[in-house]
């Protein structure tokens, strides 16, 4: 997007030279041949406000994704909270109850437990992505580290 400013300043100089053309032709009187290229010399005319209205439709358009988005952000956090709610009961728990002389039980909840956390772990980090990515402060997951 860095060169998009410049190419504006440059279409505005075409626009601008075609405009002082066709203003010559007027001030002899030409006539065209076809009403189409009369047109045209309006469209020139017209287009960079064309842009513009284009401009400004696009961006209340995004403006309007972006709050849907945030908000099925915001559903999709209120959930993801419950089920660190529930991954926080599973840590406070864990070594309640385990008969430690059979390992291998205790290995695969432990190792259950340690997916669980590491995809927690990503999903806040996501979370925390998308919350920069729309101006919205991020939330405090320190928790998860916490439990890990």
């Amino acid at each position: 997007m860095s060169g998009a400013p410049g190419e504006i300043a440059k279409l505005k100089n075409e626009i601008a030279s075609g405009m002082k053309v066709y203003g010559i032709l007027n001030e002899f009187q030409y006539q065209f041949g076809e009403e189409e290229d009369f047109d045209r010399q309006w469209r020139l005319f017209g287009s960079p406000g064309d842009t513009y209205e284009k401009i400004q439709k696009q961006g209340n358009y995004l403006d309007k994704e972006k709050d849907k988005f945030v908000n099925i952000m915001k559903q999709d956090q209120n959930e993801f909270d419950t089920k660190i709610g529930e991954v926080q009961n599973e840590v406070t728990a864990f070594d309640q109850n385990l008969d430690f002389n059979n390992y291998v039980e205790v290995a695969v909840k432990a190792r259950a437990l340690h997916d669980k956390l590491t995809t927690a772990s990503n999903q806040a980090k996501q979370y925390n992505k998308n919350e920069q990515l729309t101006n919205n402060e991020e939330t405090n997951y320190d928790n998860i580290k916490e439990m890990v």
